[in-house]
């Protein structure tokens, strides 16, 4: 069973892993460099963002926004790829950030597209994302 919560600083560790796991998927589809960025570093660029985590017997994705006004950015979408419910853990995540978003009136939200794995494509276009100079927007109302 799923089991989505707040993020808390000590799931960013964790995280922090799934982002380097899909960096280095990205690099080798892209053929290009990995970004080398320490986790103290990327911790510290995410810890004043909010979002949710997804449990299963341990964190197994996440969800990192910041708002400004009306308009959700998200910085990061995260899913364990050693998981065999991507898909569930992707769903739940996008169905309880939508609630709360909607309940906070936030009426657009943001991700960037650039460098996208075909799974993260997908998973935009399933939320109803258009692209839009190199960013995914989709509109909540």
């Amino acid at each position: 069973m799923l089991t989505v919560r707040h993020v808390t600083l000590d799931d960013l560790p964790t995280l922090f892993q799934y982002w380097c796991d899909l960096e280095t998927l990205r690099s080798s589809l892209y053929r290009a460099s990995a970004p080398m960025l320490d986790q103290e570093v990327w911790t510290l660029s995410n810890c004043h963002t909010v979002g949710w985590v997804v449990e299963a017997s341990s964190v197994v994705g996440g969800l990192l926004y910041e708002q400004q006004g009306g308009v959700a950015f998200v910085r990061h979408l995260l899913v364990d790829l050693h998981t065999t419910q991507t898909r569930a853990v992707g769903a739940a995540l996008w169905r309880e950030a939508v609630s709360a978003w909607r309940e906070m009136s936030v009426y657009q939200v943001e991700a960037c597209a650039e460098a996208r794995l075909p799974v993260e494509e997908a998973f935009w276009r399933a939320c109803g994302a258009r692209q839009i100079e190199g960013r995914y927007v989709v509109q909540l109302c």
